[in-house]
């Protein structure tokens, strides 16, 4: 049966509840200021969420977050329902910016589209559900047009403060290497010049290889490059051929060590399907009781993402489409079985 490799929810659990406890504190420190509706403390932590943790788990940050200040501290309040207008802005602050960067990976671009939705979605509220409590309602526009100015210094210290706590953070992130060469204590660039390097030129599919390896690594927990073993199908022809050297340097496995086996189409022939067979290689035999074979793990690139690499190659070119594949996570990219 095939299944995609899980997301860690304890991951999003425990960077959310991060996240919503610096989105409690920060206005406190901004309010004891008297600067708290000026620099918009709040939305600083709702956004780094929404690059950090899933979509729907970002959306859960903004929403709890003014919820669970206006209980504690009373700010925002929540009659007049300024708290309520805060948690529709919020989360689709949240939401917005998680599903943006990653479709685009462009920090500045998302967060910007996002605080525009973000503000249309308070906008509709206020025109909407204001009235509803016998309270003037506001113009959908108004949060984007004038209701903007009272908030430029908190905007321009996002515009700052998002970018760069996220390019430091990807920095300092380990990528998905861990052994022999050290590839987990590359950055994002560090990375893609080794990739390079190894391989000539970057693009898609050696991505998708050497993805597809550091993934067979952890699953199969294997303890070094000599016990693991991967049968690669990816036809003879570029660029879906160029997933077997991906393949080499991700997972370790070579031709030389006899632990590599590529196996091609027909002489000519493109490839539509890049997959990996990957296997522990058994243990000596031993006297008292033979060894269980392998289960083998199967990892194959999935039809609609190879399908979006091919476009990405064709309007970016080759390293554009590249880090796109790199940023994107295991579970987009393939589809994993156990067994053959």
């Amino acid at each position: 049966m095939t299944s995609r490799p899980p997301r860690s929810p304890v991951r999003d659990v425990v960077l959310g509840g991060l996240f919503i406890g610096l989105a409690l504190v920060l206005p406190v420190l901004f309010h004891f200021i008297g600067s708290g509706q000026v620099f918009l403390p709040m939305h600083i932590p709702v956004f780094l969420a929404g690059f950090t943790v899933s979509p729907w788990a970002a959306a859960v940050v903004g929403l709890l977050s003014p919820l669970l200040s206006s209980v504690l501290t009373g700010m925002p309040p929540l009659s007049p329902p300024l708290a309520q207008g805060m948690m529709v802005e919020l989360a689709v602050y949240g939401l917005a910016t998680a599903w943006l960067y990653r479709y685009t990976h462009r920090v500045v671009l998302s967060w910007a589209l996002s605080a525009v939705l973000g503000r249309l979605a308070y906008g509709l509220f206020g025109a909407l559900i204001l009235p509803l409590f016998g309270l003037q309602g506001i113009p959908v526009l108004y949060p984007v047009t004038v209701g903007l100015v009272t908030g430029l210094p908190g905007i321009a210290i996002q515009a700052v403060l998002v970018p760069a706590v996220v390019y430091f953070t990807q920095r300092a992130k380990p990528s998905v290497g861990r052994r022999g060469v050290n590839l987990g204590r590359l950055d994002r660039e560090a990375l893609l010049s080794r990739i390079e390097d190894f391989h000539g030129h970057l693009g898609p599919y050696v991505i998708f290889g050497f993805r597809a390896g550091q993934l067979a690594l952890r699953v199969l927990e294997a303890k070094g490059f000599f016990d693991l073993e991967a049968d690669v199908h990816c036809g003879d022809r570029p660029p879906v051929s160029c997933f077997a050297d991906g393949v080499q340097l991700g997972s370790g496995c070579t031709t030389g060590k006899g632990n590599l086996k590529v196996t091609g189409g027909p002489p000519g022939v493109a490839s539509a399907v890049a997959r990996a067979v990957f296997r522990l290689r058994p243990p000596s035999p031993s006297s008292v009781a033979p060894p269980a074979p392998p289960v083998p793990l199967t990892v194959l690139v999935r039809p609609d993402v190879a399908a979006r690499a091919g476009r990405w190659l064709d309007e970016l070119g080759d390293r554009e489409s590249a880090m796109r594949i790199l940023e994107l996570p295991d579970e987009e990219l393939f589809e994993v079985r156990r067994g053959s």
